[in-house]
């Protein structure tokens, strides 16, 4: 399946959209001849199954739902980069660490607005995520987007409550997610003297686990979506000095030749583990691009309504030293693109189903090259 799923992600666009097109038609199939079924009296395992698809939990008792991203301050007074040092501001009060701000891509002939990552290293949160595994590095840097609209200028982050239980533990570890992010809202309002607030952005979800596009792509648990990308002798100055020559070799190289990939920050979050985060600004414009206003209908008429899930980058590579070697690991980039721009819309993922099977390429061409 795995190889159908990446042979799928490189065939030409004409030709995803009408297997994408003919996977929509099969699914639909399928709820149709069940709920038929069920209308005759049909019984056990084809009525459980018909259960799981709408996920009705037992006894109507319904799983919070939460949006993968979340707001901060909304709208905030000044301009992005304004916006921006206060928020820098914030996390320093906080006694936080700040790993990186850059200014994320956009498509200059489109959009007339602009948007800023910072990435945020929070010891308490980064603890909790990597207590359960080292894939929980995948969840440990924290980031925030301060990006302007119509509307003024807004600050979101991408909302622990959804990630950590997609990454880190599907269940129970709800109440520890909720009060990570609600002290992460209220410290950074608190530290930019506004009024913290409410309400999600992006795909809501009731559960951590992402299921199957059209019935077949980039769904499953988070562990299984780990991709190889190389392995390395550890040296003398293991996972860290193999990680800063990795930073460096690719900054002296440059941008990405089809997406501008490139490195923005290291961070350590426990020993013998690190994450190298890597953006670009193609790979930027063109994914705000394409969700455009996503699941918020009052985005509509934006001129560039993407820009508020510009929080979905920097991509983690994390690197973790086993004995004498270093493994080298990303998240497969369709799943990834789906864990943040899910509402995009099923047509818009099959439209554009070459686009992470290509990052993917470029981030690890680039790592090897780098490497070796």
């Amino acid at each position: 399946m795995d190889f159908l799923l990446d042979y799928l992600s490189r065939t030409p666009e004409t030709y995803q959209l009408y297997i994408g097109s003919i996977m929509s038609i099969k699914v639909l199939s399928s709820y149709l001849r069940e709920f038929i079924c069920l209308r005759r009296g049909c019984r056990g395992a084809l009525f459980l199954a018909l259960l799981s698809h709408f996920a009705l939990a037992p006894g109507g008792v319904q799983a919070q739902e939460y949006g993968v991203f979340m707001r901060m301050a909304d709208p905030a007074e000044g301009t992005v980069a304004e916006v921006s040092a206060r928020v820098e501001g914030a996390v320093e009060h906080a006694g936080w660490t700040l790993l990186a701000a850059y200014d994320v891509g956009v498509d200059a002939d489109d959009c007339s607005y602009s948007a800023r990552v910072l990435i945020v290293d929070w010891p308490e949160h980064t603890r909790i995520v990597m207590s359960q595994g080292d894939y929980g590095a995948f969840a440990a840097p924290l980031r925030v987007s301060v990006f302007e609209d119509e509307l003024g200028v807004h600050v979101a982050a991408v909302n622990p409550r959804s990630l950590n239980r997609t990454i880190v533990a599907e269940e129970g570890m709800d109440e520890e997610w909720g009060r990570l992010a609600d002290t992460f809202r209220e410290t950074l309002a608190e530290g930019m003297g506004v009024t913290p607030a409410e309400g999600p952005i992006g795909q809501m979800r009731k559960k951590g686990r992402i299921g199957r596009t059209m019935g077949i792509m980039a769904g499953g648990p988070f562990l299984g979506k780990l991709k190889d990308v190389t392995i390395v002798e550890a040296g003398e100055g293991g996972v860290q000095a193999i990680a800063q020559a990795l930073y460096e070799t690719l900054e002296a190289g440059g941008p990405g030749k089809d997406w501008g990939i490139r490195p923005v920050y290291l961070m350590n979050p426990a020993p013998g583990v690190v994450v190298l985060g890597v953006t670009g600004e193609r790979m930027e414009a063109r994914s705000f691009s394409i969700v455009g206003r996503g699941s918020d209908k009052s985005r509509s008429d934006f001129a560039c309504p993407g820009l508020d899930h510009s929080a979905a980058y920097p991509a983690e590579v994390v690197l973790t030293q086993e004995g004498e070697t270093v493994e080298v690991h990303v998240v497969d980039q369709m799943f990834r693109m789906k864990m943040f721009f899910e509402d995009a819309g099923k047509m818009k993922f099959a439209r554009n189903m070459a686009m992470p099977g290509s990052i993917e390429d470029e981030i690890k061409k680039l790592i090897r090259a780098a490497l070796f």
